[in-house]
């Protein structure tokens, strides 16, 4: 079996996935993962999935591609990587939108080599006011060597109107450089 990572985008409209999922059953396939987001009218998706026969799928994936209701890529898929050494960390940071917040908030990371492993953002309107929010939700992975501590100054730095929040794994075992904070876990 091969492995490919399936990359879509189009207009959104009811019956995508289906059309998606009866393609890769044509060619005796199985999805495997996917982060699939229905956004400003777009949608757009990756997938991770297993078939037979890489041009099986790129046929069967043809008509979707023609009659243009969506651009398709197919790639080989990688071995996945062990993860990097380090830690998890939950990162949520939310303010008042502005340009240029996700910006600063990934240069603030990768200047402390910390690995991106998911991200979403979302802007929404402020409760009685009139504004917007800027909320970003991701989990990160620390490099060893390079504390909580540090990273949370980082990021609380970049603006006093930023609320930032972390939540690190209790369950994780970390080294002595490490200065962790217990995980906030409901009562019984």
């Amino acid at each position: 079996m091969t492995k490919l990572v399936v990359t879509v985008v189009g207009d959104d409209r009811p019956g995508l996935v289906a059309a998606l999922t009866d393609a890769l059953a044509a060619a005796d396939g199985n999805w495997l993962e996917s982060e699939l987001v229905s956004l400003a009218g777009r949608f757009a998706g990756v997938a991770l999935v297993e078939v037979p026969d890489a041009d099986a799928l790129h046929t069967a994936l043809a008509h979707l591609v023609e009659d243009g209701r969506l651009t398709v890529t197919l790639s080989p898929a990688e071995e996945a990587p062990s993860p990097a050494p380090g830690a998890p960390l939950h990162v949520f940071v939310m303010g008042n939108d502005r340009p240029g917040i996700l910006r600063e908030v990934s240069t603030a990371l990768a200047s402390r080599r910390v690995s991106i492993v998911r991200l979403e953002t979302v802007t929404r309107h402020a409760p009685m006011a009139n504004a917007l929010l800027f909320e970003l939700d991701a989990d990160v992975r620390v490099p060893e060597g390079v504390s909580l501590a540090e990273v949370r100054g980082a990021l609380e730095k970049l603006s006093s109107e930023l609320v930032v929040d972390f939540d690190s794994d209790p369950e994780v075992p970390v080294d002595d450089a490490w200065v962790t904070e217990p995980r906030d876990t409901p009562g019984p």
